[in-house]
């Protein structure tokens, strides 16, 4: 949903990170397409923590306790 927002608007530092690794990593949706592999890849980045560990380097602390 992030890529229909307004584009000037700004991230935080923890959330520009996270949303930065996720468009990197899953495509953008242009047309219809089977979404299930880009589900699967966010469960993927989010169970082996690297959805958090982006977020927590970019602010420099721990994201979850």
């Amino acid at each position: 949903a992030q890529q229909f927002l307004d584009p000037d608007l700004a991230h935080g530092r923890g959330t520009g990170a996270a949303l930065d690794l996720v468009a990197k990593n899953i495509p953008m949706m242009k047309e219809d397409m089977y979404i299930y592999p880009s589900i699967e890849k966010l469960r993927e980045l989010i169970h082996t923590g690297k959805l958090a560990e982006a977020a927590e380097s970019a602010v420099g602390e721990l994201a979850m306790v």
